[in-house]
């Protein structure tokens, strides 16, 4: 499984680009936003983008 922190604002386009990546191949997993609750990051405005 591979997590991309990204702000909430720019999680619709990564999993765009995801989707698109994933007809090419013609390989699907599972993505799911959840809410980012570290401390590294703004928590606020970051969300983790969970896919596989």
């Amino acid at each position: 499984m591979r997590r991309y922190y990204v702000a909430e604002s720019e999680a619709g386009q990564l999993v765009n680009q995801i989707n698109q990546q994933q007809s090419k191949m013609g390989i699907f997993v599972n993505i799911t936003i959840k809410p980012y609750r570290g401390k590294k990051y703004d928590p606020k405005k970051t969300v983790v983008v969970a896919v596989g």
